[in-house]
């Protein structure tokens, strides 16, 4: 309980992590997430073996509860609470990639497509750099070389503001952000929110930079509950690992399981990344056998032709 004390953000543990929880910070009686509680043994007894390494498990599962009421989204709540949420999710962040064994610090969003209904973000740590995430960060350094820009600053903030074919797959822009539809969507309505300053490092943001964000994302969210009916939808949050440190001693866990030393190399490779968030309604399923088998996913419509219907939505909700 609360104890009688008015609240507006909470963040708590998730007694249901995905990670194992360091014992020591969460004495609550709780589920722990680790395998020797339910009885069993190692999954993989043989961590060093060069076919079957095994990770650690071991990280921070955060709750961030947006609001005290039940029935409360992003898109029917007032600005300042959008910006008050993301304040506890910027400064729990902060907190936790500056924890020992912390590579990186994962946000995101459920809503209507999780266990808990109640409107939340997630605050998931790891202490390595998931597989999806590095190959971003490879990816953008590489064309960092071939090009010489940020490739996020150019196809996810120049593009879509830009007068020629890219402009149409342009949904809104406001003074620090950029939404957009991405150029081959997976998906219908999937939307790609940037900042216009390049900056790795979402934990950075600034105050002014928040508010904006708040805005803008009660406006595209806007849209797909009035729009499309309230849909399940994915927020996944990008940005840089932690930041290297040659000085930070390796845990046991990084030395037990083979993990990468932290060094100026990954620094300097990470500082061609640039933040930014991904909207991923989830409609009606679709065939999936030719995608597993591939992972190519067909399209149903143009990009261009949902930026333009979204855009035609956002005037009417004015």
């Amino acid at each position: 309980g609360t104890g009688g004390r008015y609240w507006e953000v909470r963040i708590v543990r998730n007694i249901y992590p995905s990670m194992s929880v360091p014992r020591e910070r969460y004495p609550d009686g709780h589920e722990g997430g680790f395998l020797e509680d339910q009885g069993g043994g190692m999954i993989n007894p043989q961590v060093d073996h060069p076919w079957y390494q095994q990770l650690p498990g071991f990280g921070f599962n955060d709750v961030v509860v947006e609001t005290p009421l039940h029935n409360v989204c992003i898109a029917l709540s007032e600005e300042t609470h959008v910006a008050l949420a993301l304040q506890a999710v910027v400064l729990r962040g902060k907190e936790l990639m500056s924890e020992q064994g912390v590579r990186y610090v994962t946000v995101f969003k459920q809503h209507k497509c999780g266990s808990l209904m109640h409107a939340h973000w997630q605050i998931i740590t790891t202490p390595f750099v998931p597989s999806s995430v590095e190959a971003q960060l490879i990816r953008a350094a590489r064309l960092q070389g071939r090009f010489g820009m940020c490739v996020a600053c150019r196809v996810l903030v120049g593009a879509p503001l830009d007068t020629g074919l890219s402009r149409e797959r342009l949904v809104c822009a406001s003074d620090h952000f950029v939404v957009s539809v991405p150029y081959a969507c997976r998906e219908r309505f999937r939307l790609y929110l940037a900042p216009r300053r390049h900056c790795p490092d979402f934990f950075d943001i600034t105050n002014e930079e928040l508010r904006d964000l708040a805005g803008m994302l009660k406006r595209v969210l806007k849209l797909y509950y009035w729009k499309l009916n309230d849909p399940p939808f994915n927020l996944a949050l990008w940005t840089r690992p932690t930041r290297p440190d040659a000085a930070r001693p390796r845990t046991r866990w990084q030395s037990r399981c083979c993990l990468p030393s932290w060094g100026a190399a990954a620094d300097s490779r990470d500082a061609h990344f640039h933040w930014y968030i991904g909207l991923y309604p989830r409609g009606k399923g679709v065939p999936q056998g030719f995608k597993n088998a591939t992972d190519i996913a067909p399209m149903r419509t143009l990009p261009e032709d949902d930026a333009a219907l979204m855009r035609e939505w956002l005037q009417e909700l004015k």
